[in-house]
């Protein structure tokens, strides 16, 4: 006989194991961007070359000189399709030495399959 406790367990792990699954496929790819963002204090922005490292239809992992803070509202030039999207600043990694990039997750604000995808 199986405890009540033991059933309630069960559901609740089930349920945070959906939860990590992945919204959409990642692939790890190297694509030039062009990262902006407006500097919080006065009305300028700040712009990174950059490249992805891992793509998906939501985001992307990046890595960054600039350590941004999250939910950082910024705008994605994908420098082979000269297409642009918005997003935000999803996750901060550590750095691993002094002089190493920040690894940086950013969500789409609209997802896409194809915003990663070269033109033909």
């Amino acid at each position: 006989m199986i405890h009540l406790l033991s059933v309630d367990w069960i559901l609740a792990l089930e349920r945070l194991s959906l939860r990590r699954q992945r919204r959409s496929q990642r692939t790890t790819i190297r694509m030039p961007l062009i990262v902006s963002w407006t500097i919080p204090v006065g009305s300028g922005t700040m712009q990174e070359t950059t490249a992805t490292a891992v793509v998906s239809g939501h985001g992307a992992l990046i890595h960054l000189r600039q350590e941004l803070a999250l939910n950082t509202p910024i705008e994605i030039l994908n420098k082979t399709t000269q297409r642009s999207t918005r997003g935000r600043v999803a996750w901060v990694g550590s750095l691993g030495n002094f002089n190493d990039p920040f690894p940086v997750g950013i969500e789409l604000s609209v997802p896409s399959e194809t915003f990663w995808a070269p033109s033909r």
